[in-house]
């Protein structure tokens, strides 16, 4: 199924939206991508920059964590 919109198209679904995809699925997207759960936002913009925001953030791995970054600021002073 091929769908092509013009300018907006908006979904509102009253309980739940499903979506499952057997092996990969891409979103490409020009300028902004949001998700936005209650207190909740994840931002990602065409330059790069990667938001999120929240009340407060658990990350838990079985492995380890890998982090590449040419400067890391844990706790800086504002």
């Amino acid at each position: 199924m091929l769908e092509n919109v013009g300018k907006a198209h908006t979904h509102t679904v009253g309980e739940q939206f499903v979506i499952n995809v057997g092996k990969e699925m891409q979103i490409n997207v020009g300028e902004v991508f949001q998700v936005v759960v209650g207190k909740s936002t994840l931002t990602m913009d065409k330059d790069g920059n990667v938001t999120i925001t929240g009340t407060k953030m658990l990350l838990g791995f079985s492995d380890s964590v890998t982090a590449f970054s040419k400067v890391i600021d844990l706790n800086p002073k504002r």
